[in-house]
């Protein structure tokens, strides 16, 4: 079972963003990360709740929060199916930890 706070990285912008990482990644080439993540910032921008609730630079404090944990704790510490998507999103690629 996931905690209430397993479903932040399941649900929401982390989830959005590591999905376009891997949408990217998929893609072979088509789509590019950068531009992915545009649209991502001009989505979550494109209205006044979404710019209210959660704004892009929570985002991305909360992206860069993600990757200390990931450092210091592990991939254990988050939900499973947030790490298995960060492992798509990489694709082999060393996470650095």
């Amino acid at each position: 079972m996931i905690s209430h706070t397993g479903t932040l990285f399941n649900d929401g912008p982390l989830r959005r963003v590591v999905e376009a990482a891997v949408r990217a990644r998929e893609s072979q080439g088509a789509l590019d990360l950068d531009d992915e993540v545009r649209r991502f910032v001009r989505t979550a921008g494109a209205a006044d709740s979404s710019r209210w609730l959660f704004p892009v630079v929570t985002v991305a404090a909360l992206l860069d929060h993600t990757a200390d944990l990931l450092r210091s704790e592990g991939a254990a510490f988050f939900p499973r199916e947030f790490t298995e998507r960060l492992d798509k999103a990489r694709d082999g690629v060393p996470s650095g930890s």
